[in-house]
C-alpha cells in the first residue's frame, strides 16, 4: 500500500509540475467542474494543473479539452488527459496517459496504468490490477480475480479465471481459456499463447485441455 500511495503521489507531482509550461487565454492551473449542461469555472478550454468535478468532472470544455495534470471528482469524463484521474467512476476516457485509480474505469486509446474494481482498456497499452479487467487490442500486463481480452491483445494475463481470443503471450492461472475468433475473415492474428493453471483449455494447443500447462502447436 506504502508503494502503491507513493506512486501516485510521484505521477500527480510530475504532471502537476508542469502547470504552468502552457500559457495564454485557453488554459487554466485550476478548474471546477460540476455537471454536464453546466458551465465549467474559470471556463477556459483547457486545464494544466488541476481539474476539480463538483460532483462530476463533465465535457463543458469540448471533447477536444485538454487536461495535464491531475483530475478529481465522483465522475470523470475528461476526453484526453495527461497525467491521473482520482475518481468514483472515469467515464469513456480516450486519448490519454497515465494513472487511473477508481472503482471503474473505461479507457480508449490509454497507455498508462489502471487500478480498481472493474478496468477496460481497448487499443492502448499498461498495466491493469483490478477484481475485473477487460480489453480489446491492447498490450500489457492484467492483474485480476477475472481477466477477459479479445481481439489482437498480447501481454501476460494473472488472476483465477483468464480468458482471450486471438491473444499473443502468457496466461497464469487457475483457470485459462484461449481460442481464436475469425482469423481468415477478419485477418485477425492467430493465438501464441504459453497457459499455466490447473485447466488449460486451447483450441489449437499441443491436447485442447490439459492440466498444468498448455501452448499452441
Amino acid at each position: 500500500m506504502k508503494k502503491l500511495l507513493l506512486s501516485i503521489i510521484a505521477v500527480i507531482l510530475a504532471t502537476a509540475g508542469s502547470a504552468f509550461a502552457n500559457t495564454g487565454d485557453d488554459w487554466t492551473p485550476v478548474q471546477f467542474s460540476f455537471m454536464p449542461g453546466a458551465k465549467n469555472w474559470p471556463s477556459r478550454n483547457n486545464v494544466n494543473g488541476v481539474k476539480i468535478g463538483l460532483p462530476i468532472s463533465s465535457l463543458d470544455g469540448g471533447l477536444n479539452q485538454k487536461v495535464n495534470g491531475v483530475e478529481l471528482g465522483f465522475v470523470s469524463m475528461s476526453q484526453n488527459v495527461g497525467g491521473a484521474q482520482l475518481s468514483f467512476m472515469n467515464v469513456d476516457t480516450k486519448n490519454c496517459a497515465g494513472l487511473q485509480l477508481s472503482c471503474a474505469s473505461v479507457a480508449t486509446d490509454f497507455k498508462g496504468a489502471q487500478i480498481g474494481g472493474y478496468n477496460e482498456l481497448n487499443k492502448g497499452g499498461g498495466a491493469q490490477l483490478g477484481i475485473v479487467n477487460v480489453g480489446a487490442e491492447n498490450k500489457g500486463v492484467a492483474t485480476g480475480v477475472v481477466n477477459y481480452h479479445e481481439r489482437n491483445s498480447s501481454g501476460v494475463q494473472f488472476g483465477a479465471i483468464n480468458s482471450a481470443q486471438n491473444y499473443s503471450g502468457i496466461q497464469i492461472g487457475a483457470f485459462n481459456f484461449n481460442d481464436d475468433e475469425d482469423v481468415q475473415q477478419t485477418g485477425r492474428q492467430k493465438s501464441s499463447v504459453i497457459q499455466f493453471g490447473a485447466i488449460n483449455y486451447m483450441e489449437d494447443g499441443f491436447l485442447p485441455v490439459f492440466i498444468l500447462f498448455n501452448f499452441r502447436v
